[in-house]
């Protein structure tokens, strides 16, 4: 197993550093509420899978079955994690059967491990390049079944809190669906390569995308997620017109599109907007009416930042 030694170190550090920012994340938060809670509960779960992936790896080399030990509590706090999710979603998206729904998945999670204990799930570890890759048992397509059926739960419950009437659902399912696309996308992909007959592996990229789950979310209940995001789409339209644009012409470009991203964010309502930005409201107005082309018409009530009340972080 030495030819596999150094290559581990990426899977292990990657699990490490991932690791490390979770609990970071997770002790600056006070479970004070039900949301609160219910992303501490997916936190835990990530900590524990990462903190075992990265044991797992600067063992393998050495001590297989040890490593096989760790490897297997990888994939029990994958069970755990896709039904903590389900938790955390139907939570956001205030679904009325939502006790339900995370009761018939935390069942669905029991049945995976259970039959993972009885061997019918994995037949054993392999090490292939950087990671190591499971062995499919005769059982092996209900725990595909069921992270499938758990990304789709997620996206169908997502969906149908954005398109709920109340504001602050709209924005916090929004918010959740951009955090969870990698993870999902992630899911989906390694479950789609396994079956085609390649030994695909989320050991790299899984970490990173449940790291950004918790990075977003920090964004959001701190209030920052929808400036970053302005910020990110002045930077795109900056990047694309940058061949016609003169250095004499550059900062009234950048004034201009952070004005017309607060204003496209808010809904047209330049007080929000200027709220947005930190900025003299009467200052504001002036920019605004120089930046557009004709007034805007429709005035909305800014919707609440997700989180906002949701969670309580130092």
């Amino acid at each position: 197993m030495d030819q596999y030694s150094d290559n581990f170190y990426i899977y292990g550090l990657t699990a490490l550093v991932a690791c490390t920012m979770k609990i970071v994340i997770l002790f600056m938060a006070n479970t004070n509420t039900k949301l609160t809670a219910a992303v501490n509960l997916v936190c835990i779960a990530l900590i524990a899978q990462n903190a075992l992936e990265f044991l797992s790896a600067f063992t393998f080399s050495s001590n297989p079955m040890i490593a096989s030990y760790f490897v297997d509590g990888v994939m029990f706090s994958l069970y755990f994690f896709a039904a903590a999710l389900v938790y955390f979603c139907v939570t956001v998206a205030q679904i009325k059967s939502a006790r339900l729904i995370s009761s018939l998945f935390a069942g669905f999670a029991l049945l995976v491990g259970a039959l993972h204990l009885s061997g019918q799930l994995i037949d054993g570890y392999v090490a292939v390049g950087y990671t190591i890759i499971s062995n499919e048992g005769a059982l092996y397509s209900v725990f595909q079944v069921y992270i499938l059926s758990v990304i789709l739960t997620l996206l169908i419950t997502l969906m149908h809190g954005i398109i709920k009437a109340e504001p602050e659902v709209q924005a916090r399912c929004k918010t959740t669906l951009l955090a969870i696309a990698p993870i999902c996308g992630t899911g989906v992909g390694v479950i789609v390569f396994r079956m085609l007959g390649f030994n695909s592996s989320s050991a790299i990229v899984m970490p990173i995308a449940s790291t950004f789950f918790v990075w977003v979310l920090m964004l959001d209940q701190r209030g920052e997620f929808i400036t970053f995001r302005v910020k990110w789409r002045i930077i795109w339209k900056l990047a694309i017109n940058i061949k016609n644009l003169n250095l004499t012409d550059w900062a009234e470009e950048v004034e201009k599109q952070l004005v017309l991203e607060a204003l496209r964010t808010e809904g047209n309502n330049k007080s929000a907007a200027a709220r947005l930005l930190g900025s003299n409201q009467t200052t504001f107005h002036r920019k605004a009416e120089k930046y557009l082309e004709t007034p805007a018409r429709k005035q909305r009530t800014p919707s609440k930042r997700a989180f906002d009340s949701d969670y309580d972080f130092s």
